[in-house]
């Protein structure tokens, strides 16, 4: 009987195609796909309309596919909005032929009406389109509401052999009524954000060094932190109603970078948050930090600089100890007489674009904060030198080791040139102390480049002695010129998370972070982080070396700078356990490649756990095919 019946659907279904006009397959929703899920194939660029009803139950109906001249839709996932976040489909026929960003606004033509967006063509805006190793297409677009970029909103259209197939990321339904005239002015807003910085922080000397700076930055923006953020995160009284805001980062010091939303029409701080990433929630183990100078007793930043070039220069090798009393290999530069620790042997060096030895261009570069702070007056950097290719400074060998064999990592495995993908700078710096002098409890990525303590309390050693601890902090800047995930709440903890999984893949010898370095009595497992385990001893979140490892045990902390911005160094346990068991099924060499993909060519700022999931599965497909073994682990 069921048979026949399939028959009698299937006879009702061709018959109702004969009978209409070929783009008009109305009456009829295929199996598979819900009827808010199947959008007819008309042309939206000229008239918009009505969705179809199905004449009887989807599942009733056998398994078809719409005809491939009008094309479908399928809404893969739903953030907790109900709105799509992850979209498959096939665009009409004669749309197919068309070029791919034409494509791909059609594409989000035909999901606005789900989406709640009124004119996709006015309020995303191509921002990137690159071409992958599989020769796939992705394009990125940032969405505008009547001219002013909406935070954290993304999406990346994707397209296989010149066809637009999958759409993915997050945004804002198109607001209604909302002005974009600030009654603020950007000066006051800056008045307020400076004054929030120097309430807990410092603000250094004007002459950083270049290398080390962040320009500030300040735009209007639409805040809606529906978007990324858990309820109660900000100061807003309707989180669910966008506004107007003044996003301001400033970077008062090298080690520090700090995120504002000022509301741009009554001029209240909204939110913010540091962006700075580090290995360790800062605070937690800490000394506290000594009495400031005022600041009219700050002095200038001093950087060393050397001399003129008076002989041909040229890159060498060095053979030297590191901390773990291991011979390394490094790669150095000579410069009359001098050896530098930079490493200018990559073919990203630009000799022309450089002024060896203080200011170049395409390099590995190791330099010495002598026990100085970003925050204080007397912050320091200097080079890390030697006259006659004799290295006696363990500490420097290992932070120039990590960096070396973490660009090694990303060259080799990815064809990734550098940190930001296009030959930049490594910087790594050694021996930051706290402000009071003592050692630094931990290692942070800025921005810029890479911060080393040498321990305090959490810590017994110069963290750089951890090459996963250098390959977590230079992570972080991939991550950063990538997917750049917001460093709050679950986008916070995916960031922290990648930084883990890559740091693991760089120093593959176990699935440990910080072994090298941890204090065992704070630690008693011995490790900082445990991928495989990630409760690492512990009994629950008060036990400093303790992470979930399911959802079932998520931590809804508070989003402030007190609760590491919402628990992101302690929530990325869950996605951290879900790559060790994806890499223990397919092997080591698949799962990075599968994570790499998800992050540079899937993931948005404002991804959550469940995008990451996603972008996962869609990156094992890509690279594996749809029903693979890689696709289903």
């Amino acid at each position: 009987m069921r048979f026949f019946y399939a028959l009698f659907v299937l006879t009702l279904w061709a018959g109702s195609i004969i009978a209409q006009k070929p783009q008009a397959p109305a009456q009829i929703q295929p199996t598979g796909f819900s009827p808010e899920d199947f959008h007819p194939a008309v042309d939206l660029r000229r008239a918009t309309q009505p969705r179809f009803t199905a004449p009887f139950p989807a599942q009733t109906l056998p398994a078809l596919q719409p005809p491939a001249s009008t094309g479908y839709m399928q809404v893969v996932a739903r953030d907790e909005r109900g709105l799509p976040i992850f979209v498959k489909g096939q665009l009409p026929r004669d749309v197919r032929r068309e070029e791919v960003e034409t494509q791909a606004m059609y594409f989000l033509q035909m999901n606005a009406e789900r989406m709640g967006t009124t004119d996709p063509e006015t309020e995303f805006v191509l921002q990137k389109r690159n071409t992958d190793e599989l020769g796939m297409e992705h394009l990125r677009y940032k969405q505008f509401y009547q001219g002013v970029p909406v935070y954290a909103s993304e999406l990346v259209l994707h397209a296989r052999e010149g066809e637009v197939f999958a759409m993915n990321g997050r945004y804002l339904p198109t607001p209604s009524g909302l002005s974009v005239q600030p009654q603020i002015t950007l000066e006051s807003a800056l008045s307020l954000a400076r004054h929030a910085v120097e309430a807990y922080t410092a603000f250094s000397p004007a002459n950083l060094p270049d290398y080390l700076r962040e320009e500030d930055e300040a735009e209007l923006v639409i805040f809606a932190p529906q978007i990324y953020l858990p309820k109660g995160a900000t100061s807003m009284q309707d989180e669910s109603a966008p506004l107007l805001c003044w996003k301001i980062e400033l970077s008062p010091n090298a080690l520090e970078r700090y995120v504002f939303f000022v509301d741009a029409q009554s001029g209240a701080l909204l939110h913010s948050y540091k962006r700075s990433c580090s290995f360790l929630p800062k605070g937690i183990y800490e000394l506290p930090d000594a009495e400031e100078e005022p600041a009219g007793n700050k002095q200038s930043c001093s950087v060393s600089r050397s001399p003129s070039a008076l002989l041909p220069p040229g890159p060498v090798t060095a053979m030297a100890t590191d901390l773990k009393g291991i011979t390394r290999t490094l790669h150095v530069y000579e410069l009359s007489g001098t050896y530098y620790m930079i490493d200018a042997s990559r073919d990203m060096y630009s000799a022309a674009a450089s002024n060896l030895p203080d200011e170049p261009a395409g390099v590995i570069w190791t330099l010495n904060a002598q026990n100085t702070n970003p925050q204080n007056g007397n912050f320091t950097v200097s080079h890390v030198t030697t006259g006659n290719n004799q290295w006696n400074n363990p500490t420097s060998v290992s932070a120039h080791y990590n960096a070396e064999t973490s660009f090694e990592y990303y060259f080799n495995k990815f064809g990734r040139n550098s940190i930001n993908g296009q030959g930049g700078n490594v910087i790594s710096l050694i021996n930051v102390s706290e402000t009071d002098g003592s050692g630094m409890d931990n290692a942070f990525w800025s921005g810029t480049a890479m911060f080393y303590g040498n321990g305090n309390q959490a810590f017994t050693a110069p963290l750089c002695k951890s090459l996963d601890v250098g390959g977590h902090e230079m992570s972080h800047g991939v991550i950063g010129s990538t997917a750049n995930l917001i460093y709050e709440a679950q986008s916070g903890a995916l960031n922290e998370s990648f930084a883990d999984v890559f740091g693991v893949m760089i120093d593959p010898t176990n699935w440990l972070l910080g072994e090298d370095v941890v204090n065992t009595a704070i630690f008693p497992s011995g490790a900082l982080r445990d991928m495989s385990n990630p409760h690492n001893g512990g009994s629950g979140p008060n036990d400093p070396s303790w992470q979930p490892a399911h959802m079932n045990e998520y931590q809804n902390l508070p989003v402030n700078a007190q609760n590491d911005n919402g628990g992101v160094h302690l929530n990325s346990g869950i996605p951290n356990k879900a790559f060790y068991l994806f890499a223990t099924s397919v092997g080591n060499s698949k799962a990075e490649q599968v994570y790499y993909r998800a992050l540079t060519q899937y993931l948005t700022a404002s991804s959550q756990f469940i995008d990451c999931r996603l972008a996962v599965i869609q990156a094992a497909e890509d690279l594996y095919g749809a029903g693979s073994s890689e696709a289903n682990a």
